[in-house]
């Protein structure tokens, strides 16, 4: 099976320039309120659509 290993967002929404890496088996996105974790969701969405 595919995954992403890793991911460049610059200039969507209010990340202005960041690299995430993605663990193979499960990736769990914590944050505070606004601090960006469906912004991440939308970008993997954007990529695969």
């Amino acid at each position: 099976m595919n995954h992403i290993k890793r991911m460049h967002i610059k200039g969507l929404k209010k990340f202005k320039d960041i690299d995430i890496e993605f663990n193979e088996k499960i990736n769990i996105l914590v944050g505070e309120n606004e601090s960006g974790k469906s912004t991440i969701l939308e970008a993997i969405n954007i990529v695969l659509n």
